[in-house]
């Protein structure tokens, strides 16, 4: 295990328990697997909302010294995703990157939630497509019979617009081109989406466990199910419209009038780092001829 999930390990269990984080070392996935681990399980401070453990799944170590979002590798616009170091046909260097918990290469998470008070059939899985960090949770409901054919389809050779992963997949993708300059966009979208998805969930439970017949409230849990997954697909393919048109070859264009186009830039640390401001180099060596 060591670092390859043991520093994930310990982000979880410090953002649940505060006199966990106080104490807790960051480095035992350092130490040998003889001794002393994280613990398989721990109580949090309190009940932790789905929010709460969608933003743990989305989480890069913010805050933290192992803070993805900083430092040269994170680039001038604080990506926080790491690709694999190494290329191949080149010799493997010693070393790595931190495995956030939501690894750049995630395709789905999920949360399961179940109640007493509710019938079998409406527990729910709350699915999300593609990295977490960018992801928006639907229900998936015990009962349900199906789901629509762009929830299925997610073929990563294939790029489809009828797929509602390559929708979560491509905005990711874009968001590559200036991570801290489009997040915004995207994290309103994602908290509207979500908010709007949790009441109609409510709604459609509120509906399914007045019903008698359980075949009939699994008609009505599919459906509802099935809308939110629709428009939720339909909406990402928008966002993701609205990003190409607003930060597309280094510019930044919310209009068409003048001063709506502006540079994204560089910040100077980064301009500083890579050598911005030793240009223009000074004159070579005299050349003398014959």
């Amino acid at each position: 295990m060591g670092l390859y999930s043991g520093r994930r390990m310990w982000r979880v269990f410090s953002l649940i328990n505060a006199e966990y984080s106080e104490t807790a070392d960051p480095y035992v996935g350092f130490t040998p697997s003889t001794c002393e681990s994280y613990p398989f399980s721990l109580a949090p401070d309190e009940a932790i909302s789905l929010e709460g453990l969608f933003a743990i799944l989305s989480d890069h170590y913010e805050g933290t010294e192992f803070d993805l979002t900083r430092g040269l590798a994170a680039g001038p616009f604080g990506n926080p995703n790491r690709f694999e170091g190494h290329q191949k046909g080149t010799k493997r260097l010693p070393g790595g990157f931190e495995r956030p918990i939501s690894i750049y290469r995630g395709t789905f998470s999920f949360v399961t939630q179940s109640s007493s008070s509710l019938p079998d059939g409406v527990g729910v899985a709350w699915y999300g497509q593609d990295q977490p960090a960018g992801s928006v949770w639907v229900p998936v409901y015990a009962s349900q019979t199906k789901v629509p054919a762009e929830f299925l389809w997610g073929k990563q050779s294939e790029f489809s617009r009828a797929s509602t992963w390559w929708a979560f997949n491509f905005v990711n993708n874009w968001m590559q081109l200036g991570y801290n300059k489009m997040l915004g966009d995207v994290q309103d979208a994602r908290a509207k989406a979500q908010a709007e998805i949790f009441s109609v969930h409510e709604k459609i439970v509120a509906v399914a466990k007045r019903v008698p017949v359980k075949s009939l409230a699994s008609y009505i849990l599919t459906r509802g199910s099935s809308k939110i997954i629709t428009e939720l697909t339909v909406s990402w393919w928008s966002l993701s419209e609205k990003l190409i048109a607003k930060f597309s070859n280094g510019l930044i264009t919310t209009g068409e009038e003048p001063g709506m186009r502006v540079g994204q830039g560089y910040p100077n640390w980064w301009l500083k780092a890579v050598g911005y401001t030793a240009w223009p180099p000074g004159p070579g060596p005299a050349v003398v001829t014959a």
